[in-house]
C-alpha cells in the first residue's frame, strides 16, 4: 500500500446513524413528503443511488421515532434481513431500523465508501449478532478497518468502478422501456382486446358488455381519425366475440387450455445442502442451479447464478437439465417471478419450468401472459406462498389466442427480446468486469 493510503476505521471517516419505524396506526405519522426506506427497498433498487422507497414521513412521523433525516451522500448499509444492502442518498432520506447510515465528514467521498462498504460486506456480516436474525450494530460498524487514500483522491480512485455502475444504469433504463413496450403490447392485444374490437367496430359486430367501455375509447380514435390499430396486424385477429363453454365472452377461436395441455412442465430439485461436494461455483462442466434469488435479479433471460451444480450430482439426483428457452416459474414462498432460460440450467424444486410448447404458443408468449397473470386466484388458503404447489401450476388457465394472433405477437415482439437479451449480457459482463477490479480498487493493488 502506497504511504498516502491510512488504515481507519468507519467510525473515523463518518458518524453512524440508525434508523426507526414510526407507529405503524398513526396516519399523521405517514403519507407525508419525506422518504423512508426499508431495506427492501434496496433489494429491488439496481441503481447505485436511491432517493425514495415505498412508504414516506410526516415532520411528526419523523420527530416522533427514532428515524433521522439523513443528508444527501448519505451511505446506507442494510444492517439486518439481510445485511449488505448499500446504496447512497441522492437526496435526504430516512430509514427504518434496518439500517446503520454512514453520514461522512471531511470531504470523503461518498461513491468510495460505497464501494468499500461492497467489499467490506463479509467481514461486516461476520461481525454481526443475534439468536432470531443477524444484525450488526452501529459500534460494530464503527469499528471495522478500511484503507483510506486522501480524501481529494477517492473520486479519482474509484472511477473506474464507477463508469462501469453508469454504464450498468443506463442499460437498466433502456431494459425498463424495453419491458414496458413489451407489457403495453400484450395488454393491448390479449388483456384489452383492442384488435378484436377494432375489429368489430368496423364490421359492425356487437360488442358484449363487458367491453363497451373500451370500445368506446376506440372508437373515439376512429372519430378524430387518430391512428388505430395497423391493417396489417388486425387482418390476424377475430371481429367479433363469442361466449365460451366456461361462460366467459372470448374473441372468436379463442379458447381457455390448462398449462399441462399446453407445454411440457417440470420442477427442480435441490441436492442433499449438507453435503456441501454438490454446489460448486462457476466451472465449465458444472451447470447453472437458479433459485428464486437469482429471479430476482437476473432479468428476463437467466445464464448465470449464485450457485452452480456439478455434473455428478445431476446424475446422482436425477436433477432435470431445463432446455434453453425454456420459461421459469417461481411457485412456492415468492409466488410469480418468470424468467426465460438464456441456456440450459437447472433449478431448485420451487421454481417449474415450461417448454415443448403447442398451439402455436412461444416462450415469448407464454412469458408475458405469466407476467399479466393474477397468482392471488389460485390460492385456496389465505396465503398464496402455501396454497400454490405443483398440481395447482400444471392445472392453470392459459388462455390460446389463435394462430395468426400468436404469430403475428412474436413477429412484432421478436426484435424486442433479442435487443432485451442482448442488453442484459452486456450489462452481466460490465458487472462481472466491475467485481473483478473492485477488491483491487479498493485496497489500492490498481
Amino acid at each position: 500500500m502506497s504511504s498516502n493510503w491510512e488504515k481507519l476505521t468507519i467510525g473515523d471517516v463518518a458518524t453512524v446513524i440508525g434508523g426507526g419505524t414510526p407507529d405503524t396506526q398513526e396516519p399523521t405519522f405517514w403519507e407525508g413528503s419525506i422518504p423512508w426506506l426499508t431495506p427492501k427497498d434496496l433489494s429491488s433498487n439496481r441503481d447505485m443511488y436511491v432517493g425514495a422507497g415505498k412508504r414516506f414521513l410526516t415532520e411528526s412521523g419523523l420527530n416522533d421515532s427514532s428515524a433521522k433525516l439523513l443528508p444527501k451522500g448519505a451511505v446506507l448499509f442494510s444492517s439486518r434481513a439481510p445485511i449488505g444492502y448499500v446504496a447512497i442518498a441522492k437526496n435526504p432520506v430516512s430509514t427504518s431500523q434496518g439500517f446503520k447510515s454512514l453520514v461522512l465528514k471531511n470531504g470523503h467521498n461518498s461513491e468510495f465508501f460505497y464501494y468499500a462498504l461492497k467489499h467490506k460486506t463479509p467481514e461486516i456480516e461476520a461481525s454481526a449478532s443475534g439468536s432470531t436474525f443477524k444484525e450488526i450494530s452501529g459500534g460494530a460498524l464503527s469499528s471495522i478497518t478500511v484503507d483510506v487514500p486522501e480524501p481529494e483522491k477517492q473520486a479519482e480512485i474509484v472511477a473506474p468502478l464507477l463508469a462501469l455502475d453508469n454504464k450498468v444504469a443506463c442499460n437498466n433504463k433502456v431494459l425498463i422501456t424495453l419491458n414496458e413496450t413489451l407489457r403495453v403490447i400484450y395488454k393491448s392485444w390479449f388483456v384489452d382486446f383492442d384488435v378484436v374490437i377494432d375489429n368489430a367496430l368496423e364490421a359492425g359486430n356487437s360488442i358484449p358488455d363487458q367491453f363497451q367501455k373500451r370500445a368506446l375509447s376506440r372508437q373515439r380514435y376512429r372519430q378524430l381519425n387518430q391512428q388505430i390499430t395497423p391493417r396489417s396486424i388486425r387482418e390476424n385477429f377475430p371481429d367479433k366475440f363469442v361466449l365460451s363453454k366456461s361462460g366467459e365472452w372470448l374473441p372468436e377461436g379463442w379458447e381457455f387450455k390448462l398449462a399441462k395441455d399446453i407445454s411440457s412442465i417440470g420442477i427442480g430439485k435441490t441436492p442433499p445442502r449438507k453435503e456441501e461436494h454438490w454446489f460448486d461455483v462457476y466451472g465449465e462442466s458444472n451447470y447453472v442451479w437458479v433459485s428464486i434469488k437469482d429471479m430476482g435479479k437476473g432479468g428476463m433471460f437467466l445464464r448465470s447464478s449464485k450457485e452452480y451444480l456439478v455434473e455428478e450430482a445431476i446424475n446422482r439426483f436425477n436433477v432435470r437439465v431445463i432446455p434453453r428457452d425454456s420459461v421459469l416459474l417461481s411457485f412456492k414462498l415468492t409466488v410469480g417471478r418468470t424468467a426465460i432460460a438464456g441456456t440450459e440450467l437447472t433449478t431448485n424444486e420451487a421454481i417449474a419450468h415450461f417448454h415443448d410448447f403447442k398451439d402455436s404458443i412461444s416462450e415469448k408468449y407464454f412469458l408475458m401472459y405469466l407476467r399479466t397473470f393474477d397468482f392471488s386466484s389460485l390460492g385456496s388458503t389465505s396465503s398464496i406462498a402455501t396454497a400454490v404447489n405443483s398440481r395447482t401450476i400444471k392445472n392453470m388457465d392459459v388462455l390460446v389466442p389463435n394462430k395468426g394472433a400468436l404469430a403475428k405477437f412474436d413477429e412484432i415482439t421478436t426484435p424486442i427480446f433479442k435487443l432485451i437479451s442482448s442488453v442484459e449480457q452486456q450489462s452481466q459482463k460490465e458487472e462481472m468486469i466491475r467485481d473483478m477490479l473492485l477488491p483491487r480498487v479498493i485496497t489500492n493493488q490498481v
